[in-house]
């Protein structure tokens, strides 16, 4: 069986990977010059890093990054809301929570994979024929294969060409992310809640530091490099330090800025021999740290199903049964944690603070040990 698999980022280099790994023959096929990353960390949670040993590429990626030590919640005066303890979570899940630059993750997976690799190639069209699917790109070249694999992003061409009613729908606060190198002050991950707004602080390895803002916003709004920079300062103005300091030590051209987004009207993943995993599928708002994880679950998860059922049709949908239920889950919580980051009204965020501090952030802690604890032979397992 060949796969074509659109998309060189982290859904689609770990769907290389386990494809592979499960006999296929792959084929990448990626729109930009170089598959490459910029600008930001990420999380790798439990569930994901025995994902990623389960495929071969586990130890390579924890040499990249480091356990997440113990952090705090607090307030935008800092205050201390909470003491987040990591070790409940890696005694629970078998794993550390690492952090990594994504780059890093990138560079790993594409390492990994031993696969064909198409650079510069802009998918234009998907067409399906008996038992073949057709992908066609901007530059004139053609693939077939059994199977076409859609891992490109929340503005996916092939979730475009086959569902395109979907959507992708805004939450209501706009985010930014930095690198920059590690003030001697910043030991441990934070994240601080202020009027409608947050800003996170996480220390990556060799001595750099990965920042995270966001705040309500209206939807569309277009900042040039030195806008993200100045609207940052202005947004976190009198928060507790060293926040202002690493905004203003970062170089506004490296800030990214994106609109946080969810997609909605999709109403399955397939549509014949055309699979869509990650943000193609799900995009989902950031607040639990499972966005690169649940695209590293797709990409397993649906290997193994082609691996497990001789017709295609019938691995797709075992693939759909199998990930949506969790995946959805995982989205209503993530949205409700942004929600309750997010609150404007004064009474409303004392209430949240309170409620934080009496349970000692119990019920979060308990919604992200739901999805970290689980192992990958658990993925596999229908729970309807």
């Amino acid at each position: 069986m060949r796969a074509l698999v659109v998309g060189g980022g982290i859904g689609g280099l770990t769907a290389g990977i386990a494809l592979r790994r499960a006999g296929f023959g792959v084929d990448l096929y990626e729109r930009a010059p170089a598959i490459r990353e910029v600008g930001a960390g990420l999380s790798l949670w439990p569930n994901a890093l025995h994902v990623l040993d389960e495929i071969g590429v586990g130890a390579r990626v924890r040499a990249l990054g480091h356990a997440q030590g113990d952090g705090r919640l607090m307030t935008a005066e800092g205050r201390t809301l909470i003491e987040m303890s990591m070790s409940v979570i890696e005694e629970a899940g078998g794993a550390p929570v690492l952090m990594l630059h994504r780059a890093s993750l990138i560079e790993a997976l594409r390492t990994g994979f031993d696969g064909a690799v198409h650079l510069g190639h802009e998918l234009t069209d998907v067409a399906q024929t008996g038992e073949r699917v057709r992908a066609t790109f901007a530059n004139g070249a053609t693939a077939e294969g059994d199977v076409l694999v859609g891992a490109d992003g929340w503005r996916s061409a092939v979730r475009a060409r086959v569902f395109p009613g979907a959507r992708a729908e805004y939450v209501g606060y706009s985010g930014l992310r930095g690198v920059v190198a590690r003030p001697a002050s910043v030991t441990q991950t934070s994240e601080s809640w202020g009027r409608g707004a947050r800003f996170g602080l996480v220390p990556l390895v060799d001595g750099r530091l990965y920042w995270f803002a966001c705040w309500n916003a209206p939807e569309g709004q277009v900042l040039s490099s030195a806008e993200r920079h100045s609207r940052a300062l202005e947004t976190f103005r009198g928060w507790h330090a060293p926040i202002e300091d690493v905004i203003r030590s970062t170089d506004p051209a490296a800030i990214l800025h994106d609109d946080v987004r969810e997609i909605v009207d999709l109403p399955t993943w397939v549509h014949g021999r055309i699979a869509l995993l990650g943000d193609a599928a799900h995009a989902m708002t950031p607040n639990l740290g499972q966005g690169g994880c649940s695209a590293i679950e797709d990409a397993y998860v649906l290997a193994r199903c082609l691996a497990n059922f001789p017709q295609v049709e019938d691995a797709l949908d075992r693939y759909v049964r199998l990930r949506r239920p969790r995946v959805a889950s995982i989205v209503r919580d993530s949205r409700a944690f942004g929600s309750f980051g997010q609150l404007e009204n004064g009474l409303a965020r004392r209430v949240r603070d309170a409620i934080t501090v009496a349970t000692k952030g119990r019920y979060g802690r308990e919604v992200v040990l739901r999805y970290a604890r689980t192992r990958p032979h658990e993925l596999l397992e229908v729970t309807e």
